[in-house]
């Protein structure tokens, strides 16, 4: 595709700063940084006062980064994302959504110059805090590379039968409580929940509201939140006690609990939006370490709600699903199905290709 296919409008990209925000514009690297969210309209107001000549300059031979947020920024972030890529502009997004838009964009823009961050970006947990020599003198820590141990994922021996945890809220895992509850597995002793009171705390934006409740009601096709009784229900596991707004401590007790756990209740940071107006929408879907855990872990996974842009995404970087409705899930999550030759391929099967995706490969 070639710059300015499609016959958009340079001045098309005259956002006038209502939403979006910008970290800066250097000219001598020849790069624009972009930010979901951002109190300076910085780059926005000099982009007002540009001619259309040094517009097409910019976007001709710039390189955009976009910075974003677990899919929580407004839709409208994907908008101007897919305008820039339309209009042929070099575009590098280091996102849990960058995947599944480098998808979309392939599909509908052909030899688009969008790029995204390797599979290996979208873990927390790298070197950690102060470098890898820092890691080592923190015990336990899971960016510590004496920390992991691939022989200890390999272990069949596990306590309990699922997992799932939602320390941030979100509408998707709300209908994973209600799914839970209408099927009489929240009171199995056998299984590892956690949804405490005071997790409620970490809000999904910087300005503490949660848009993706509202989006819930208005773009989603998935059942509505019984309110009441999310508002009262919490369960907590002993294992749990710790400062969820710690990160390490949180990826500690993560990678703990998926090797304790037989199978894993999948719900990613970003909702599906089946019924969006927007197609760019309607495709995004983030690939975080919710599902790079239970991967590495060795955990035979479910996906609900019904996600079809995650489905396809995990789908093409070449992963293997292991149910076919929820239903299948509900009857076949039992240590016997999880022995089956059957899944141990998948699992040893998804383990290595997420492995071999990961750049700092030095677990043992």
């Amino acid at each position: 595709m070639k710059f300015g296919d499609k016959g958009l409008e340079v001045n098309a990209f005259d956002f006038q700063g209502k939403t979006q925000g910008s970290s800066s514009i250097c000219h001598k690297r020849g790069v624009v940084e972009l930010a979901a969210y951002n109190e300076s309209d910085s780059f926005w107001e000099y982009w007002r006062f540009l001619n259309t000549k040094e517009k097409k300059i910019i976007l001709k031979k710039y390189l955009f980064i976009i910075s974003l947020e677990e899919g929580i920024e407004p839709h409208f972030t994907l908008r101007v994302i897919e305008k820039l890529v339309q209009h042929g502009c070099r575009v590098h997004c280091h996102a849990f959504i960058s995947q599944s838009l480098k998808i979309f964009f392939d599909k509908k823009y052909p030899n688009n110059r969008f790029t995204t961050c390797q599979l290996s970006d979208n873990f927390h947990f790298g070197l950690g805090e102060g470098g890898v020599l820092a890691s080592f003198k923190r015990e336990g820590d899971i960016n510590n590379p004496l920390t992991w141990s691939y022989t200890k994922s390999l272990s069949n021996d596990r306590k309990y039968r699922m997992k799932f945890f939602s320390f941030r809220h979100q509408p998707q895992r709300d209908l994973v409580w209600m799914w839970l509850r209408d099927n009489n597995l929240l009171d199995q002793p056998n299984n590892l929940f956690n949804k405490r009171p005071n997790d409620i705390s970490v809000k999904a934006n910087f300005f503490g509201f949660n848009e993706n409740y509202l989006n819930h009601r208005l773009y989603s096709s998935l059942p509505k939140l019984d309110d009441k009784w999310l508002n009262s229900f919490y369960t907590h596991h002993p294992s749990q006690d710790f400062d969820v707004t710690n990160n390490t401590l949180q990826d500690n007790k993560l990678y703990e609990a998926h090797l304790d756990t037989y199978f894993d209740i999948l719900a990613e940071t970003v909702p599906p939006f089946d019924k969006h107006h927007w197609d760019v929408v309607k495709n995004q879907t983030s690939l975080s370490k919710r599902t790079l855990f239970p991967l590495l872990c060795r955990n035979a996974f479910h996906i609900y709600p019904k996600n079809a842009p995650l489905e396809n995404l995990l789908k093409h970087l070449g992963f293997k699903l292991f149910f076919q409705s929820d239903a299948d899930f509900l009857n076949n999550s039992t240590r016997k199905f999880y022995m089956t030759d059957e899944v141990q391929s998948k699992l040893e099967h998804n383990q290595t290709l997420v492995m071999n995706s990961i750049i700092r490969n030095w677990w043992f």
